[in-house]
């Protein structure tokens, strides 16, 4: 249940990749964008902290459900699993997800204030949350 970050690049690499020249970047798509955030959001709680799990079907669903957007907007299984496996992107979206990690109170050196914002957003149903467990 830990191992939501290879679970996600595993889904979403069945059909996402880099986008041509043509296309925008799949950052522009609110759902894809919003998506990967509220997944790695979800895999840093259920790694870090020891009380929650990740649900990995549910987390594969999503994965495959923001490939299928990908897909109706015009791009390729390998311009996803370009773009996800690519190293400037996995950068963007760190840069999104600790400072939201920091803003709702969580210490990145200590696992245990990773478990305050799981359960918040478990009883808030959130996307966050429902690929939580506890």
């Amino acid at each position: 249940m830990k191992h939501m970050p290879l679970i996600c690049l595993t889904a979403l690499s069945i059909g996402v990749a880099a986008p041509s020249f043509a296309k925008k970047s799949l950052w522009e798509y609110d759902v894809i964008s919003n998506g990967l955030f509220d997944m790695a959001v979800a895999n840093e709680v259920g790694k870090r902290c020891p009380s929650i799990g990740t649900r990995k079907l549910r987390g594969l669903s999503f994965a495959q459900s923001l490939f299928s957007y990908a897909k109706s907007e015009g791009y390729s299984y390998s311009e996803v699993k370009a773009f996800i496996e690519d190293d400037a992107e996995k950068a963007k979206l760190k840069a999104r997800v600790v400072p939201y990690l920091k803003e709702q109170g969580v210490d990145i050196d200590n696992n245990e204030t990773f478990c305050p914002l799981g359960k918040r957003e478990i009883k808030k149903n959130s996307q966050i949350g429902k690929l939580l467990n506890d």
